[in-house]
């Protein structure tokens, strides 16, 4: 019994029909050309490289984008970094999602989905991939990996960072004829609450890094393990950065 994997990345696109004050882009913003651009600039900075350089490369990387977003822009993007692009906005997103992932799996007649969330201004450490495959054995679970980075790019530092109930979710779930839930159904903190297995992936390894560049709204993770910042070129190379 087989499984594939699916990474999941919201590039400018919310799931559900947020009010404006959380809304963390602001509608009409997601389509503005000069936010799109150092969104771009923001993605291939970070999220893109750790992308490329995982040593494992069973996987397929699904990027999702606002139904109003130029075609043009996705075209440039997807043809540039070799992703899946699917296109929709709130909870269309979810049926597109769904047929994206059904549409392969017909192919390849496997059992297991594994789908992983990751934010387009993160990144996750080269073998991140390989160590949620690793747990993998043909149960239903949900799965975070522990321990991970701040890597603020505008002082080039990092400092340490673990929270167990971060943004680098990932869920193992049968393939039935029930609709996919995927990793993009709950809340990253909610996970607990909804599945009986979850797996929190905690021996101390650094496995994600959270972007800090003065867009966020929120910082997200507020739990540090060491109180001065470091230079980040001393653990770049752990993201293939």
């Amino acid at each position: 019994m087989g499984f594939k994997h699916f990474l999941i990345t919201r590039f400018n696109t919310t799931l559900i029909s947020e009010p404006v004050e959380l809304d963390r882009q602001g509608g009409a913003k997601r389509y503005d050309p000069a936010w799109l651009e150092e969104r771009v600039r923001l993605f291939e900075k970070i999220c893109v490289p750790t992308i490329k350089a995982q040593t494992c490369k069973d996987f397929e990387w699904l990027v999702l984008f606002g139904e109003q977003t130029p075609p043009d822009f996705i075209a440039y993007l997807r043809n540039k970094h070799s992703f899946t692009a699917v296109v929709g906005s709130q909870w269309k997103l979810y049926s597109s999602v769904e047929l994206a992932i059904a549409t392969r799996l017909l192919k390849d007649g496997l059992n297991y989905i594994i789908t992983t969330n990751i934010d387009s201004d993160d990144g996750i450490s080269k073998d991140f991939i390989a160590e949620i495959q690793a747990q993998f054995n043909e149960q239903e679970m949900a799965i975070y990996v522990d321990n991970g980075v701040r890597w603020d790019i505008r002082n080039d530092t990092y400092l340490s960072t673990s929270a167990p109930r971060n943004p680098f979710p990932s869920i193992i779930e049968p393939v039935t004829d029930s609709a996919f839930r995927t990793v993009l159904a709950y809340s990253h903190g909610q996970l607990n609450g909804y599945y009986g297995k979850v797996v929190h992936i905690n021996n101390k390894t650094t496995r994600w890094l959270m972007g800090i560049h003065g867009g966020n709204l929120v910082n997200r993770i507020n739990k540090v393990s060491e109180d001065k910042p470091k230079p980040f070129a001393d653990i770049a190379a752990t993201f293939g950065l």
